[in-house]
């Protein structure tokens, strides 16, 4: 169950790492200026995944004992 939980720990870690980098690799190389519209809908897409993962990894930590028959 620890180890279990220690993968959703890694994963959401990774999509928190990604959707910090993400809005600063999506700059145009010329002049700098951000792309608003990408950067609003991959962040928005990655906060979301965030907090789908870290909700669904709670539920499987504090449910365990309901996969088990």
């Amino acid at each position: 169950m620890l180890l279990r939980f220690g993968l959703h720990v890694a994963v959401a870690a990774l999509l928190a790492a990604l959707l910090y980098v993400t809005p600063m690799a999506l700059y145009i190389l010329t002049d700098g200026t951000p792309i608003p519209a990408l950067q609003m809908w991959w962040g928005a897409f990655l906060s979301f995944l965030l907090v789908l993962y870290i909700g669904k990894s709670l539920y499987d930590t504090l449910f365990y004992d309901h996969y088990k028959r």
